[in-house]
């Protein structure tokens, strides 16, 4: 498949997976989004039952969902294509419960390439796909990283990401501990130079030993001078890694650490989020004037 191939369907499925792995079901919905010329404002689970069908006829939803399904057949095979060209990459899970098998789709360096010549830009973009165990934490991050866009369009910021694959393949210590995001984002100001900000983003999905966070946050902070902002999926994990902060490293890493949900920043990015400190006092990680 050469260049004068790839269709524009095509070049917007490179752009949904230009954030991270995705499933079938999200790069449809996606897909749909563009035809109707905007983006997703969320990231529903399963386009078969949209908000908007509630209340239609029986035999009207019927039709709906068997377009959807054909849709779909029409996709699994364009992706295939797309793999066989070295466009898309792709690997088969086994869904958590043991029960079913689940494929997630990532770009490859042809099709971020591609991406690039189009105008999107390179620092923008992830390609991974994780191991069996990384699965729902690797799904989080590209929730995270289409947050960020999202925001950046509207907030008007410029931003940079490099995700933890791209950092430990960049540094000489490859054993190192590295976020799972560094982003760097640059902040427009009347009559003064842009305003940098670099960070570490972190998604603590309950699965680290504590000590370890604290233990990465002092590495970050002390060795390359980065904030630390966690995201976790529950209130209690908040409070449970704010008392082991508070017990370690409160002075050291008071103002380097900051906590708050998954589900708050990935639906109003960094502005709109409420940060925690590690005493417990609201704070804020950019402000919006």
């Amino acid at each position: 498949m050469g260049k004068a191939d790839i269709t524009s369907r095509d070049l917007n499925i490179f752009r949904i997976l230009s954030s991270g792995p995705a499933q079938l079901v999200f790069i449809q919905q996606q897909l749909e989004l563009f035809k109707r010329g905007k983006r997703s404002r969320r990231t529903a689970d399963d386009p078969d039952d949209p908000e908007s069908d509630r209340g239609e006829m029986p035999e009207k939803h019927e039709i709906k969902s068997r377009q959807i399904y054909l849709a779909r057949r029409v996709l699994v095979v364009r992706l295939s294509q797309l793999k066989k060209s070295g466009l898309i990459a792709s690997r088969r899970y086994r869904a958590m419960t043991g029960r079913g098998i689940f494929t997630l789709y990532s770009l490859t360096p042809t099709s971020r390439d591609i991406l690039v010549l189009d105008g999107y830009a390179r620092e923008h973009i992830r390609m991974t796909l994780p191991h069996k165990y990384g699965v729902t934490h690797e799904l989080a991050v590209s929730d995270i990283v289409r947050s960020i866009k999202r925001e950046a369009g509207a907030v008007h910021y410029g931003f940079s990401i490099k995700d933890e694959n791209t950092l430990r393949s960049e540094s000489k210590n490859r054993r190192g501990r590295f976020p799972d995001l560094l982003v760097t984002i640059s902040i427009p100001r009347r009559q003064e130079a842009p305003l940098k900000k670099v960070l570490a983003l972190e998604f603590d999905n309950s699965t680290e030993d504590p000590d370890y966070v604290v233990a990465k946050a002092r590495g970050l902070a002390q060795k390359k001078k980065l904030p630390s902002l966690i995201l976790c999926r529950e209130p209690q994990r908040i409070e449970k890694l704010r008392r082991k902060f508070d017990e370690l490293a409160k002075e050291d890493l008071r103002l380097m650490v900051f906590f708050s949900l998954l589900n708050d920043f990935t639906s109003k990015g960094f502005v709109g989020t409420k940060w925690l400190t590690i005493d417990g006092r609201a704070a804020e990680v950019i402000k919006n004037k």
